[in-house]
């Protein structure tokens, strides 16, 4: 078949199949809370009183000891990689990602007590 033309070439099979119901179980896709079971990247701030942890895209800021997480930024449109924080804990620097760019963002790190700000417009995080 040097020629490279496309030929049908006749065939029968015969198959017994057994079609049933599909078993579905209820179940939400999107739940507004749960339980990450996976956390990466791991900052814990050079003073020791916070943590910057990264889970399910997002970046996770918490007080050393506590259960309670808030989000790094409010940002929806990126996911959000590698926290660092400078050793002076001043500032902390992590990564960002779409499909359209990557970026790189510096945040400085407030006193405790103040009100946390964007790190991607260069606000405040308690530290």
């Amino acid at each position: 078949m040097d020629n490279r033309e496309l030929t049908n070439i006749p065939f029968t099979v015969d198959v017994d199949l057994t079609i049933t119901e599909v078993v579905r179980f209820p179940f939400s896709v999107h739940e507004n809370r749960f339980d990450a079971k996976m956390l990466t990247d791991a900052a814990p701030s050079p003073s020791g009183t916070q943590t910057v942890v990264h889970a399910v895209g997002k970046l996770w800021t918490t007080e050393m000891g506590s259960s309670t997480v808030q989000r790094l930024t409010p940002d929806d449109d990126r996911f959000e990689y590698a926290p660092a924080f400078s050793p002076d804990g001043r500032q902390l620097v992590y990564m960002t990602w779409s499909d359209m760019d990557g970026r790189a963002h510096t945040a400085r790190c407030g006193r405790p007590g103040q009100k946390r700000g964007s790190p991607a417009n260069h606000g405040d995080l308690r530290g």
